[in-house]
């Protein structure tokens, strides 16, 4: 029964992404003749590499919580639970991460935390590449921005000790025992590397989509800025898939002084952009199913038995 519920979400959630990039489809068609291969192919290698990077955040905070896996096994378990980010909700993606990693003998309770700290951490470390890039905007562009700077001490709350006290109280607050391992200083660190590589190749991907549709500005730092906002407002709007809506709207609304097309160019860089990371996500899915390990074989190695 358990198996048949695990197939019902995952099917949900392909059917839902499916839905978003149909919905998307009008959009996109009618310019795919007018893209070039070169920035096409920056495109749409920055913004696979960049999802990609981020299940290798999730496997180092997994691992500073005491329960490491090889890199490829890591990447498996959580490029196929980012399905679950398709359902509306923000907590299918980390419920997939517990159930998938269950079958590895991780604890549900450390990989729903190692989930947590990952969302935090994309949310903090790209709010701070987003405020990094505002020196790099003409001042008419930044100026929007600009109150985010008051956010800039809520860095603080990155702290391990710190975070980890914020965990553990929300975990009793649940009735939950707290984490039997401690975040550490280098853990956080290694893993908000990941995360700043993966936000600046995310942010590349925009940048090349704009310059496929005629910038008619400097858009390097803007495609950074721009795309950490979209996504943070997205995340932040619960009932939308992914942050289907909310997050082009924002894109939109950020480039389209900077495009040459103005309004109808920033719709498809933002059309464009949700293609790729659909469809990326669901390469890597695919993906993901070939490389590591096995639940069985690995826990057949971790004993001993091949």
């Amino acid at each position: 029964m358990l198996r048949l519920v695990k197939l019902a979400l995952v099917v949900l959630a392909v059917v839902l992404g499916v839905r978003v990039v149909g919905g998307r489809w009008a959009d996109v068609s009618g310019h795919l003749g007018d893209l070039t291969f070169g920035w096409t192919t920056v495109a749409v290698v920055t913004s696979l590499v960049g999802q990609a990077v981020i299940a290798l955040v999730w496997r180092e905070v997994l691992a500073d919580l005491g329960s490491p896996l090889p890199t490829l096994t890591g990447c498996r378990v959580f490029l196929l639970a980012q399905l679950g980010k398709y359902i509306p909700g923000s907590v299918f993606a980390v419920a997939a991460q517990m159930e998938l990693a269950k079958r590895y003998e991780i604890p549900r309770q450390r990989s729903a935390a190692a989930g947590v700290v990952t969302l935090v951490l994309n949310i903090a470390v790209g709010g701070i590449v987003a405020i990094c890039a505002l020196p790099l905007l003409p001042d008419r562009l930044a100026s929007p921005f600009l109150p985010a700077l008051l956010l800039l001490p809520l860095a603080g709350l990155l702290h391990p000790k710190v975070f980890t006290s914020i965990l553990n109280r929300a975990l009793r607050a649940i009735k939950r025992p707290p984490l039997e391992q401690a975040l550490t200083g280098r853990g956080i660190a290694r893993a908000s590397v990941w995360c700043v590589a993966s936000w600046v190749l995310l942010g590349l991907h925009i940048w090349a989509l704009c310059r496929d549709v005629g910038a008619g500005a400097p858009v390097l730092a803007l495609g950074i800025t721009g795309f950490a906002a979209a996504w943070l407002v997205g995340f932040v709007v619960v009932f939308a898939p992914a942050g289907f809506g909310p997050r082009e709207g924002v894109l939109v609304a950020v480039l389209a002084g900077s495009l040459v097309g103005g309004s109808s160019s920033a719709l498809v860089v933002a059309a464009l952009s949700r293609l790729l990371l659909v469809l990326g996500d669901a390469l890597l899915a695919i993906l993901a199913l070939g490389v590591g390990r096995s639940p069985e074989r690995h826990l057949a190695q971790q004993r001993g038995l091949v």
